[in-house]
C-alpha cells in the first residue's frame, strides 16, 4: 500500500484497519442523528411545523443597488425581462466579506435585510458573512492595500 500512498509509509496494518472501522462507525452515528429542527427560533412564526423548520416560511427578495442583477432586471424589457426575472425574482443569498469595512459592515447588512424583508419580521432573508478565510487569513485585502493588486 505505502507504494501507492507515501503517506502510509510506517503505518502498520493494524492501524489500516482500525482508520476503515472508525470511519464507518461515525458514518452511521451521522445517519442516525436526529433532524435538525430551528426549535425556539421558529416558536413565535406563524403556521404550521415541520420536520424541516424552513418549509412554509417566506424568503424575501432583494430589489435594491446592492445587488448585480435587480438592476439589470428593472431597466431589461420583453424577453430580456423575463429571463432576467427567472433569477432576479427567486430569493437569493448575499455575500458580505471585508470589501465592507468593519464601521459599514453593519449597516450594509441592516440596510439589505430592511430591503428583503420589507421591515415584515416573518420574511426571510438569506445573508452570508465571511470575514476570514478557513485558513485564519483575511478574506480580502483591506482597503488601501496594495496586496492583490497588479
Amino acid at each position: 500500500m505505502s507504494r501507492f500512498c507515501p503517506a502510509a509509509r510506517g503505518v502498520t496494518a493494524g492501524a489500516r484497519r482500525v482508520v476503515p472501522t472508525a470511519l464507518v462507525a461515525a458514518l452511521a452515528v451521522m445517519a442516525a442523528a436526529a433532524p435538525a429542527s430551528a426549535g425556539v427560533a421558529n416558536a413565535g412564526l406563524p403556521g404550521p411545523r415541520h420536520s424541516d423548520p424552513i418549509a412554509g416560511l417566506r424568503w424575501g427578495n432583494y430589489t435594491g443597488g446592492q445587488d448585480e442583477v435587480f438592476p439589470a432586471y428593472r431597466s431589461a424589457t420583453g424577453r430580456d425581462r423575463a429571463l432576467l426575472g427567472l433569477i432576479a425574482l427567486r430569493p437569493r443569498m448575499r455575500w458580505f466579506g471585508t470589501w465592507y469595512s468593519d464601521a459599514q459592515a453593519q449597516r450594509t447588512i441592516q440596510e439589505y435585510i430592511a430591503n428583503v424583508t420589507g421591515g415584515d419580521p416573518n420574511v426571510m432573508s438569506q445573508v452570508a458573512v465571511f470575514r476570514l478565510v478557513p485558513w485564519e487569513h483575511a478574506a480580502w485585502p483591506p482597503r488601501g492595500s496594495r496586496a492583490g493588486t497588479s
